[in-house]
């Protein structure tokens, strides 16, 4: 390749670079209507949390570093 395809090939891939940056601010850090029901359920008490789903989360997360 010579030295002008390789110019070409890093300007394509800054602008794939810069495009994905462009999506990723445009989404908000936190889901806003989530945040609403849980907020809501937690102030009427009736926020129930599952332990065994979220000790199943922290296992296969652990495991899949360990295999990792």
């Amino acid at each position: 390749m010579n030295r002008r395809g390789a110019i070409v090939s890093i300007s394509e891939a800054s602008r794939e670079v810069q495009r994905a940056k462009e999506v990723i601010m445009s989404e908000p850090d936190i889901r806003l209507e989530k945040v609403c029901v849980i907020r809501e359920e937690i102030e009427a008490g009736t926020y129930e949390i599952y332990y065994d789903k979220i000790a199943e989360y922290m296992l296969r997360f652990f495991m899949d570093e360990i295999v990792a």
